[in-house]
């Protein structure tokens, strides 16, 4: 009663007063007070969940919204390659910018942005479908009805429908597969085409602002060619186009048709960053950051500056010895899927040191009759195991080597050994 009377007199009274006062005569809140505190349900839906710190990456980031911010201006499509070694933190990079954007255009109620991630791609469905069905917004097990109602709404053709549902592995009458099967193949590229610029006009109609593709390296010939078609499209649109690339297979250099795409090569973390990166994750996963310095120097020491590793480093439970089979199975899968000479030339290069000069390898070439040595070393660089540097060669990580040089049983090595030893005199 007291507090009713405060009430009425305009004077201050508890939240908790107000909730039973409106409990009592049966009104909200809200009727009570001018400006009642959101629900927390209400508080979580209008505020963007916290986005993961992308440590050492600022400039990258600034880059990313400087061409954004170009693409919007000039009302022209900006193509970036974001392209370096496996474990340098390419995908972190890209869904750190991407989940910032979201961000931003849920406070701005804005341009959205569509993150395609190749590498997680684990369902029936083949690459290109999946990019198609991402670029639609639909779910991979999206039942082939739907697919077609969402296809013939885009389409402006039979041929472009026909198309479309080939490349998203609709399953097509016997009457579909012959229409397409009259079609060159010139014709067939000519409509695909088609298909790419309705795609995009679809991500345009839905505001988006950037559209990443992460992982281009993985995906298949097929795939590949849509991805430029695309590409070449996006020009006609204010979009931000990136894709992310491991300097891998055929993407060791950019291929020709992404010569005009700007490109942004991320380099290992500077030793502060490492630093602070550690901390980060160990206090993320409950660890204490003091206790654990000795690992985590250790860990920043074994990574060189690669954030991919260090994560793996640091989390491993094994103390760092042995290196975390996480680490240790894609080096070795890579090493056992080479040749038998091949095999023997990266043992042999892993006890020259991290780099090596083309003098080096050309003596080895002459000691053990190796056939095509020019191929073998491209093979090595196809694979990313080493790579060409200032008129030289080195390993694109000290662990790559380390793990090769781990596999060197006693006698191969004594006879790799002596041709070293030879290459000196």
């Amino acid at each position: 009663m007291a507090s009713i009377k405060r009430a009425e007199a305009g004077k201050n009274v508890l939240y908790r007063t107000i909730v039973n006062i409106a409990h009592f005569f049966n009104i909200t809140v809200d009727y009570l007070l001018e400006s009642a505190p959101l629900p927390l349900w209400q508080f979580a839906s209008q505020h963007p969940k916290f986005v993961k710190p992308c440590i050492g990456r600022d400039w990258e980031c600034h880059q990313l919204a400087q061409l954004q911010g170009l693409a919007q201006h000039s009302l022209q499509g900006q193509t970036v390659c974001v392209t370096a070694t496996a474990g340098a933190g390419i995908s972190c990079l890209l869904k750190y910018y991407c989940q910032q954007h979201a961000q931003q255009a849920t406070l701005q109620a804005s341009q959205q942005s569509i993150y395609i991630e190749f590498s997680k791609i684990s369902t029936d469905k083949d690459h290109t479908a999946c990019f198609i069905l991402q670029l639609l917004a639909l779910a991979p097990n999206t039942s082939d009805r739907e697919i077609r109602d969402n296809v013939k709404s885009l389409s402006k053709s039979s041929l472009q429908f026909l198309i479309l549902l080939w490349l998203t592995g609709v399953t097509l009458t016997e009457t579909e597969q012959h229409s397409i099967a009259q079609l060159n193949q010139p014709q067939l590229d000519d409509v695909m085409a088609q298909a790419t610029q309705l795609l995009l006009h679809h991500c345009s109609e839905q505001a988006a602002a950037i559209i990443i593709i992460d992982g281009l390296q993985r995906v298949d010939e097929l795939c590949l060619k849509l991805v430029g078609f695309f590409i070449q499209a996006v020009y006609s649109k204010p979009i931000l186009c990136v894709l992310g690339i491991t300097e891998v297979a055929d993407f060791v250099h950019l291929p020709i048709w992404l010569e005009h795409a700007h490109q942004i090569r991320l380099k290992p973390l500077m030793n502060d960053h490492a630093k602070k990166l550690a901390k980060n994750l160990l206090s993320q996963h409950g660890v204490c950051p003091i206790k654990h310095a000795n690992q985590a120097q250790r860990a920043i020491e074994l990574a060189n500056g690669h954030p991919g590793m260090l994560e793996q480093l640091l989390l491993s439970h094994n103390k760092l010895e042995p290196l975390p089979e996480s680490i240790l199975k894609p080096i070795l899968s890579n090493l056992y899927s080479l040749t038998t000479e091949q095999i023997t030339l990266i043992k042999y290069l892993s006890i020259l040191g991290i780099k090596f000069s083309i003098d080096n390898i050309e003596f080895f070439f002459n000691q053990i009759n190796i056939t095509n040595p020019l191929s073998q070393i491209n093979q090595l660089i196809y694979r990313g195991l080493i790579k060409p540097i200032s008129g030289e060669y080195c390993f694109n990580h000290p662990l790559i080597r380390r793990v090769i040089k781990e596999q060197i049983k006693a006698q191969e090595k004594v006879a790799l050994e002596t041709i070293y030893q030879l290459s000196l005199q």
